[in-house]
């Protein structure tokens, strides 16, 4: 958890937003099956994402595995380019450790379920993600290889 807090404070003192700062293109990586249980993964604080098929565009970010799906949220979806990427095209590349996994991304809506992810949110990252109240929440569920970008 140091660590998360240690990249935030640094990044704020720059005024960066930390997963916009480090956006590239095409992950690299073995593409691997997707876990049916990410809690063996779930320790790794900074996980990279790759958005928009046509176009690759990554970033880091934090996530959550929670049983059998990972999540990951947008602080300022509005202005988070990989947010407004998913919104257009749910096909996704998560980055954990040098594994791909290849995903779709799905908007949570029920509040239940956003209770649940904010709380993980919370404990892995600390108690006071106020941001994850308000952020646009993403399931990440696997995708069928036919689809892979």
């Amino acid at each position: 958890m140091r660590f998360g807090f240690i990249v935030i404070v640094l990044l704020t003192f720059t005024g960066c937003d930390y997963t916009e700062r480090f956006a590239s293109g095409r992950l690299s990586g073995d593409v691997s099956p997707t876990p049916t249980d990410w809690s063996l993964l779930d320790s790794t604080m900074l996980v990279q994402l790759e958005t928009n098929p046509k176009k690759p565009y990554s970033v880091n970010i934090w996530g959550v595995g929670i049983g059998s799906n990972y999540y990951v949220a947008a602080g300022e979806a509005s202005e988070a380019d990989w947010a407004n990427h998913i919104e257009r095209n749910s096909a996704v590349r998560l980055r954990i450790e040098e594994r791909i996994y290849l995903l779709d991304a799905h908007r949570v809506k029920d509040i239940k379920e956003l209770v649940g992810v904010t709380t993980a949110f919370r404990n892995k990252y600390g108690g006071t993600q106020e941001w994850v109240d308000t952020a646009w929440v993403y399931r990440l569920t696997s995708r069928i290889e036919s689809n892979e970008i």
